[in-house]
């Protein structure tokens, strides 16, 4: 894997020349393999799929808050020379996506919500039993019972569950932390960006009814239930997921093409050095 400022990534597909790339960010104790392989190859689009610091195959520690992970990121994109993209969240990624959308740079061009919301929750019993070594193994057990919906199937529970136990403790509860301090209700009037908000109908960690407050809130924003499915949705029915993405970003751009805009992408590909000369504009 590519490396860019200590953050590990994948990436695929040269993309559609007037099409900025898809940035997926995944959620809490994960890493950029809980997206299903379909997404991370969608056709005609570049995808980058990254690991967030202190996760997967990335370097250093885990950040303490929302605003924290977004400045990563917007340094991750600068360092690849990306100046928009489209920001795709699960979780505490959506959460990420979020905050650096409502950034005075403007780097969306659009955000994908995963079974995330403008508030996630608050103060829970996960956090709470995360908070110190000996509630962990407790606090896992609280996700596994939480986080999956009835058509859930093992291989699926397996894979997410595995990667949540091999994190560090300490990552993992700080990811649930930022997420219980997160909270953009008063603060969403200031995307200005296209939202696509994925839920799963059975999701008891974010329900339905965060991502309807959402979509309520901006006008140019769709709105997908996924029947049976809870919060793990890219582990649980990845197929309803890449429909639903490759829905909003043809949306995105048969929006962009009736507005005029035809940026291109300077370079044909990464370096993967951290020094790449590419931009999107």
């Amino acid at each position: 894997m590519p490396q860019s400022n200590g953050i590990y990534y994948t990436i695929s597909g040269r993309g559609i020349c007037s099409f900025p790339p898809v940035i997926l960010i995944h959620g809490a104790g994960t890493n950029y393999q809980i997206w299903p392989f379909e997404i991370r190859r969608l056709n005609r689009y570049q995808i980058i799929a990254l690991d967030l610091p202190g996760h997967g195959h990335s370097e250093g520690t885990a950040c303490h808050s929302i605003k924290a992970y977004a400045d990563r990121l917007m340094t991750f994109m600068h360092s690849l020379k990306i100046a928009k993209a489209v920001l795709v969240g699960h979780g505490l990624g959506g959460a990420i996506a979020l905050m650096t959308a409502i950034q005075p740079s403007e780097v969306a061009a659009g955000v994908g919500l995963v079974s995330s919301g403008a508030f996630l929750g608050g103060e829970t019993d996960i956090v709470r039993e995360l908070s110190t070594p000996f509630g962990h193994s407790r606090g896992l057990q609280l996700i596994q019972e939480k986080a999956f919906g009835s058509l859930a199937k093992p291989d699926g529970i397996k894979n997410v569950m595995q990667m949540l136990t091999k994190v560090r403790h300490s990552v993992l509860y700080s990811d649930w932390r930022a997420c219980a301090d997160f909270d953009l209700r008063t603060e969403i009037h200031l995307l200005k960006a296209p939202v696509w908000a994925a839920v799963g109908d059975e999701d008891r960690i974010t329900p339905p009814s965060y991502s309807r407050y959402l979509v309520d809130q901006i006008s140019d924003s769709t709105l997908q239930i996924v029947p049976g499915a809870g919060h793990m949705i890219p582990a649980e029915n990845g197929a309803e997921l890449v429909l639903g993405l490759q829905a909003f970003l043809e949306r995105i751009e048969f929006n962009r093409r009736m507005a005029g805009i035809y940026d291109t992408f300077i370079s044909n590909e990464y370096s993967g050095s951290g020094n790449n000369s590419g931009s999107y504009r």
